[in-house]
């Protein structure tokens, strides 16, 4: 499995997976991340997208959980404007990427952090 799309708003969720689809990316998804988590550590994600919520608790939990089972696995953060305190994600999430999102940065980033060039 590539791509984990942890993400809650279906529509977003949706666009990911078609975007990542079209770069030849094999994904798993899940609306509720907590609820989601073990069916996507059964498929083995090597990088995983990773919606915030807005205070960052279920974030927070997330995170720790994938940096448990999968410590090198990059995350890649998905959040709706640049939190204050960047400290706070520091070595948990790879990168921060804010919505919306600007689709040719995270296909790059995509293709970096899986060593492949994603077509389409």
């Amino acid at each position: 499995m590539d791509v984990a799309v942890l993400e809650p708003d279906p529509a977003v969720r949706a666009v990911l997976e078609r975007a990542l689809a079209r770069w030849g990316l094999d994904t798993i998804s899940s609306g509720d991340g907590t609820a989601g988590m073990a069916e996507i550590f059964a498929a083995g994600p090597r990088l995983w997208l990773l919606a915030s919520d807005a205070g960052g608790e279920r974030t927070g939990a997330m995170l720790e959980g994938i940096r448990k089972r999968m410590p090198d696995a990059p995350v890649l953060l998905l959040v709706g404007a640049m939190p204050d305190d960047f400290g706070i994600w520091r070595g948990r999430a790879t990168r921060l990427l804010v919505k919306p999102l600007d689709f040719g940065a995270l296909k790059c980033l995509v293709e970096t952090h899986l060593g492949r060039d994603a077509s389409g």
